[in-house]
């Protein structure tokens, strides 16, 4: 499952192309 969601969140990322947010916004979901 966690998978699927990382797969989609790259594509995600890559599709607004927005490496550094993404990556912001990766650790605040990390973090709860």
């Amino acid at each position: 499952m966690l998978i699927v969601v990382d797969y989609i969140f790259i594509i995600f990322c890559n599709a607004v192309q927005c490496v550094a947010s993404c990556n912001i916004f990766f650790l605040c979901l990390a973090k709860p």
